[in-house]
């Protein structure tokens, strides 16, 4: 009897992004100065740091009209129904396109202060819309909803602002945003076992590991043999001829209560996951491999193993 192997398995969940439209035309002649077909952004968010949705826009260029000098800005942002003035939205990137304002990028923060002008370029022969086409883009970062401890379905608006010498025209956007739970798990190892290990009536071996949550939410655990997925839990020899019979327990960090497995299931105790995807460089959960030291006298020497299927759910 020599070593027994665990392997992990990470569950991701994500949310879905959808979104509505509107404008405010505050001067200028009656076509809308910000032309935005594609103003309904959606995306999945799967874990990662920071998320960017995109879309484009051009401005309305009527006879007349001075567009040597762009203004853009103010910019805000909220949560509908919450009452904040902040949303999982970061920043909001303008990129020229068109030939008038190539080369042209505008980073602004969402809030009230956040400005930038741009000096665009003269064209050639009468101006179009196409001629100063803007890529649009929202950065929506993992910490700005941490911070705000969101979960569910959110709605969020962003309004922003685009102003010439004589147009200027805001623009809102608005967002579905359904935050859904989020696990990892990290620092599986493998575990050997040998008869010196444990004590008592049993032989035993545990594996400290983290689990991260978004939120910190609770957890479960379940177990599955790669090899047995059907049947209980046992260790086979190299030609699966000799078995012995194992148990696995499982407990998270702040709790007393041990989630005891003889075969495949789902724990019959929730714990409590970390706020940080490393936590903070430690531990939070542990496993034990345990063999009941009556089970091995009949068995042949040798080297035992068994692989096994973590996944981590709400």
């Amino acid at each position: 009897m020599r070593f027994f192997v665990l392997w992990g398995i990470l569950l991701f969940l994500s949310f879905q992004v959808d979104g509505l439209q509107g404008s405010r035309v505050e001067q200028g002649s009656n076509q809308p100065f910000i032309n935005m077909p594609d103003d309904n952004l959606s995306e999945v968010w799967s874990g990662e740091e920071t998320l960017v949705l995109k879309t484009s826009f051009c401005l309305t260029v009527s006879p007349g009209d001075d567009m040597k000098e762009l203004r853009f800005g103010p910019l805000s942002t909220g949560l509908y129904r919450s009452g904040l003035n902040d949303s999982f939205i970061s920043k909001v990137v303008f990129t020229g396109k068109g030939k008038a304002v190539e080369g042209k990028k505008i980073e602004l923060q969402p809030d009230r202060t956040s400005v930038a002008t741009i000096a665009s370029g003269s064209s050639s022969g009468p101006s179009q819309c196409s001629d100063y086409e803007f890529e649009f883009q929202i950065h929506i970062t993992s910490k700005k909803i941490e911070t705000l401890d969101l979960l569910g379905l959110h709605k969020a608006w962003l309004d922003f602002t685009v102003e010439s010498a004589n147009r200027r025209e805001s623009k809102t956007i608005r967002i579905d945003l359904d935050i859904k739970t989020l696990y990892r798990i990290s620092g599986l190892s493998d575990v050997e076992i040998t008869p010196d290990d444990g004590g008592g009536a049993w032989l035993w071996k545990e594996m400290l590991f983290c689990v991260y949550g978004t939120h910190g939410n609770y957890y479960r655990v379940s177990l599955k043999s790669a090899r047995h997925p059907l049947e209980g839990f046992y260790l086979s020899d190299s030609i699966n001829r000799n078995v012995i019979p194992y148990r696995i327990s499982v407990i998270g960090d702040g709790s007393s209560n041990w989630s005891i497995f003889y075969g495949p299931g789902r724990s019959l105790y929730s714990y409590k996951s970390s706020h940080s995807k490393i936590c903070n460089g430690s531990t939070n959960a542990r496993l034990r491999v345990e063999i009941l030291k009556s089970d091995l006298p009949a068995r042949s020497a040798g080297s035992y193993s068994d692989v096994m299927e973590i996944t981590i759910e709400p």
